[in-house]
């Protein structure tokens, strides 16, 4: 009786979680993930916080394009192959369809059920800075964050979230004690070679449509020219692969 208890409770409710977010599978990851060597380390941490015990949350900290979403699927890819569940959900996705006060409280409540650690379920989100104020309102201060604190300080939750140093410190002003409950992991943007190598990966797993390679190396020299001098908005090498996926995505279309 206890043994089957406790399968029970390790059962994945998959509709459930599928109404708020996404259950990741294999199709996700489908799409070619680009490796870099210098993530190596950051992803032993992620496998180290999830295993350890105690178990600790992880927050990924870097500027917009330096590779926190693809090396948290390389993570992921290996996750799901080891048997765990990665959940995605973002402020919005939870507060979707919240009319009364009360009903997100409510929707915690479950959540916090459905994502326990026992299930091996790894709830991922982007943005995690926004979780703060999600779901504040004049009568509370208590938003989404607030309410998963208890259950991530203890283990019970295990989130991995992505921000921007910006958002990162402005948090730090109104919730210090999230330095202390996530384990930081921060990314820094490519150099030129590194970024080079990565773009290389990309373009070896696609062909033109008669088979041949879709871009030489001199093109490839040009386009990183051209990304530094009007996308340097974005670290690399997301600015760089960004400008790749929508040329490759332009030919299909014309093709």
């Amino acid at each position: 009786y206890d043994e089957l208890s406790r399968q029970k409770s390790r059962q994945i409710d998959v509709k459930y979680l599928n109404s708020i977010g996404q259950v990741w599978d294999k199709d996700i990851l489908a799409e070619t993930i680009v490796e870099n060597e210098s993530w190596n380390a950051h992803i032993n941490q992620l496998e180290d916080a999830i295993l350890k015990e105690p178990v600790r949350s992880i927050l990924l900290v870097g500027e917009s394009g330096v590779g926190k979403t693809a090396l948290f699927k390389l993570f992921a890819k290996d996750a799901l192959e080891k048997g765990w569940t990665i959940f995605e959900a973002g402020a919005a996705e939870i507060l979707a369809g919240q009319i009364y006060i009360g009903e997100l409280e409510e929707r915690i409540k479950t959540l916090r059920e459905k994502l326990n650690r026992e299930k091996r379920i790894i709830w991922f989100a982007q943005n995690f800075h926004e979780l703060l104020l999600a779901g504040q309102h004049r009568f509370s201060s208590t938003g989404i964050l607030d309410m998963m604190m208890p259950f991530l300080e203890t283990g019970k939750i295990i989130l991995i979230g992505e921000t921007q140093p910006e958002a990162y410190e402005r948090l730090l002003q109104t919730r210090p004690r999230v330095k202390s409950l996530f384990e930081i992991v921060r990314i820094a943007a490519t150099d030129e070679n590194t970024a080079t190598g990565i773009a290389r990966q990309w373009i070896d797993s696609k062909q033109t449509l008669d088979g041949s390679a879709i871009l030489s190396e001199q093109t490839l020299q040009e386009i990183i020219h051209l990304v530094q001098q009007f996308l340097g908005d974005k670290a690399s090498p997301g600015n760089l692969l960004e400008f790749l996926k929508n040329t490759y995505r332009q030919y299909l279309v014309d093709n």
